[in-house]
């Protein structure tokens, strides 16, 4: 799969391998992979992406196959846009919604199975609880103290 069709205008796969600093495309792409792993999702799946705009959607999309659904969020418009673009390109926007919105904000979309966050939250909102699945998985990197940050997997049982 085209991982860096959905990325950020403008990067070539050979300036990011050589590059490969801690903030290339490559290594975003692989830190997603161990935080894909770590989410253990399914064939099937509801699944949430809170913070869009990189190949997470496109491989989120093929976890979950074609009878699983996968929603992004974002706040910011051009890059809902862009995602939306990528998508297209991969043919899986059928299979992905793009959601331009708060997602501090309760989005009404039901309750998913995993919860996959790339955004740094310091604490994780009430409401990614309430949008997730009893059993669920909810996948973020916390911040834990300026310019650090832990990926923090927690399979949550919520009581009913």
């Amino acid at each position: 799969m085209p991982l860096l069709e959905v990325g950020p205008e403008g990067i070539s796969v050979s300036a990011a391998i050589r590059g490969c600093g801690d903030d290339t495309p490559v290594v975003r792409s692989t830190r997603q992979a161990g935080n894909l792993r770590q989410a253990r999702v399914e064939p099937g799946m509801r699944v949430l992406e809170i913070g869009s705009g990189g190949p997470n959607a496109a491989m989120l999309a093929h976890l979950v196959g074609p009878d699983g659904e996968v929603v992004t969020v974002d706040i910011d418009e051009s890059v809902t846009a862009r995602t939306t673009a990528g998508l297209e390109r991969l043919s899986l926007s059928d299979r992905v919604e793009v959601i331009t919105a708060d997602a501090g904000q309760h989005l009404g979309r039901g309750v998913f199975d995993r919860i996959m966050v790339t955004v740094s939250p310091w604490t994780i909102p009430k409401v990614w609880l309430e949008q997730l699945a009893p059993d669920g998985v909810l996948v973020v990197p916390l911040q834990i103290a300026p310019g650090l940050q832990r990926i923090v997997g927690s399979a949550i049982r919520m009581d009913t």
